[in-house]
């Protein structure tokens, strides 16, 4: 490297460090501002319950089901209100039956947490810590994709840090007690705009599901 190089790159490292250590468009900053986008958007973590409302059968509670378990609890929250119904059926013989059920709808309360965009009840808000790492794909020019882990941090509404509603939502628990330090992926493509995450429109490359995505009872 000439002296007269060596000089630029030193003066350019103290304006901008990134830009010395750093492939254009591959560094930590470009990347958050990606991961950004994408959780301004898809940031909300969700109970995975897009059926309201939700009935519950003496059946349900016998084996403890999903719904048997939660919604006593979301109702002494005040997120639903639950009141005895009877509805009809058919049972295994195909014939028409009334059972007795315990129907669950949203409270007012409930009702703000309720996302018409995910129609499902969301619970908290994703939103980035730092960008940890990344992984490129090779290319014989600029990456054009990139696998990005980061931590996060995550403001729960208030009723969900309830113990009894983290026990009974444990992976909702998990990603809250995660926070500032376990560390989620999601998959970048680079555009004329930037990065953009491989999930939101905009983006030609392949989608990478988040970790928290496949959690059971808790998905952004």
């Amino acid at each position: 490297m000439s002296q007269h190089l060596r000089l630029w790159c030193v003066t350019f490292l103290l304006l901008t460090p990134a830009a010395c250590r750093h492939k254009p468009g591959l560094d930590a900053a470009s990347l958050a501002k990606g991961v950004e986008a994408y959780l301004a958007q898809r940031g909300e973590l969700c109970i995975a319950r897009q059926v309201w409302p939700v009935d519950v059968t003496e059946g349900d509670r016998a084996v403890r089901t999903r719904d048997a378990i939660q919604m006593p609890v979301l109702e002494r929250l005040g997120v639903v209100a639950g009141h005895h119904i009877s509805v009809r059926t058919v049972n295994d013989d195909d014939k028409p039956i009334t059972v007795p059920v315990t129907r669950y709808e949203l409270t007012e309360r409930g009702r703000r947490s309720y996302s018409d965009r995910r129609n499902d009840l969301c619970v908290a808000r994703v939103s980035l810590d730092k960008v940890v790492s990344w992984e490129a794909a090779p290319s014989e020019r600029a990456p054009k994709s990139a696998v990005v882990s980061y931590t996060y941090k995550v403001e729960p509404v208030a009723w969900m840090r309830d113990p009894e509603a983290l026990r009974v939502f444990p992976a909702i628990a998990r990603m809250l007690a995660g926070a500032g330090t376990a560390e989620l992926k999601e998959g970048l493509t680079l555009t004329k705009g930037g990065w953009v995450a491989n999930d939101l429109p905009g983006s030609a490359g392949p989608s990478v599901r988040q970790t928290m995505a496949s959690q059971q009872g808790g998905r952004p």
